[in-house]
């Protein structure tokens, strides 16, 4: 099956839930209860990757192949990598700014085979992430057409 992906789609859904616990961390903070740390890296492109695997069972009343998911997925997991290190720079570089110092200093700590090693194991939790969200949206949205379908 040949399925068009909207990735400008997954880039919005992605961008607007990354403001939205943004929001929400911010909120929670004020009250002492911080969000998870790996929240703000896996959240985002769970729920994108749900929306589009909605939007895929809309389209069409046989999901995709296995294969499918997996090959949609290294698309969605390229858009996801470029916007994490687009919000990464914008939050380094205005940490900089604004508190002032080197906070890219932080990373010699773990050097570049252990920066690699984290990028690389986000990266493939993204990945997992994208197909089983994916696959989520797809099965759900599919059986909601066709209990509605059924008359149920």
């Amino acid at each position: 099956m040949n399925q068009q992906i909207n990735l400008r789609k997954y880039a919005l859904v992605f961008v607007l839930t990354v403001f939205g616990l943004l929001a929400v961390g911010l909120g929670l903070n004020l009250i002492g209860f911080p969000l998870p740390p790996g929240l703000q890296t896996w959240l985002p492109p769970a729920i994108a990757a749900l929306v589009i695997g909605q939007e895929v069972a809309r389209t069409s009343d046989v999901p995709p192949s296995a294969g499918a998911y997996w090959k949609i997925g290294l698309r969605l997991t390229a858009v996801a990598a470029v916007l994490h290190l687009i919000i990464a720079t914008v939050v380094f570089v205005g940490l900089s700014v604004f508190a002032g110092g080197n906070v890219l200093g932080q990373f010699a700590v773990v050097g570049l085979p252990g920066l690699l090693i984290i990028a690389g194991l986000m990266v493939m939790a993204i990945y997992l992430s994208n197909v089983a969200f994916l696959w989520m949206g797809v099965k759900t949205t599919l059986r909601a057409k066709d209990r509605m379908g059924r008359g149920q």
